[in-house]
């Protein structure tokens, strides 16, 4: 992910991420903060907004059932509504 991102308090923040198990198995996503679901292309997309200013680091975790798991963060900085 490209980071840090700026985003304004209020708006809400999409990435998109990839994993591609090497034996074949399903993926599954999960996020230490926001919400992660998965678009039609395979990806999964993590979406992130709050009205709170500070700075965030949202973690993704993709697994298997083997127990095989690969991780991505990202730093988003939340700045006020009326700023930059």
């Amino acid at each position: 992910f490209p980071s840090p991102r700026k985003i304004r308090a209020g708006e809400e923040i999409i990435l998109n991420a990839r994993a591609v198990d090497p034996d074949g198995d399903y993926v599954y996503a999960s996020c230490n903060i926001g919400s992660i679901g998965m678009a039609a292309s395979g990806d999964s997309i993590w979406t992130f907004q709050t009205n709170f200013p500070g700075n965030y680091i949202v973690e993704i975790v993709f697994f298997d059932i083997r127990g095989g798991y690969t991780s991505r963060n990202a730093s988003i900085q939340v700045v006020p509504w009326w700023s930059y």
